[in-house]
């Protein structure tokens, strides 16, 4: 018969415990969660590293905020405020390009659906999903037509 090893944590919840055991948790030394999984409904799978490796992984992440930080020119104070301004700041541009390729695209659609011609070449490089919302707003309208870009016939 297997016995199911009950471990309680200070301050934190009880948990049943199938993996390898210590005889107290203080025995791990340094111990770093590094990932959580949910694996179902009250079942979490929780990655870590302990001692070295933890010291290790706890560098890296100093190593790369380090990083980030000569990137913006701020110290560790201005880290999420600063990080905050250039992530709203991207969504506010990205929202920006969205309005003015949906205007593009309305462009080469009444473009294209005015003209008499079948074939129509795109000669900018735009991406997949662009060409095709293009090609299948005209479709619904024009049913023998050609669109050619560098990326798509």
């Amino acid at each position: 018969m297997k016995k199911l090893r009950i471990v309680k944590v200070e301050n934190s919840d009880i948990e049943a415990c199938g993996g390898i055991h210590m005889i107290s948790t203080g025995g791990i030394g340094l111990f770093k969660i590094i990932e959580t999984n949910k694996i179902q409904d009250g079942v979490v799978r929780i990655k870590f590293v302990v001692n070295n490796f933890a010291l290790d992984f706890i560098s890296d992440i100093q190593s790369k905020m380090n990083s980030v930080l000569n990137i913006f020119g701020i110290d560790i104070s201005s880290v999420v405020k600063t990080s905050k301004k250039f992530f709203d700041e991207w969504k506010k541009q990205k929202k920006e390009i969205n309005k003015y390729k949906k205007s593009l695209k309305n462009s080469f659609v009444e473009n294209i659906l005015i003209s008499n011609k079948n074939e129509f070449n795109i000669n900018d490089e735009y991406d997949m999903g662009f060409l095709m919302e293009i090609f299948n707003t005209i479709l619904n309208t024009k049913k023998s037509f050609k669109l050619i870009s560098k990326r798509f016939i």
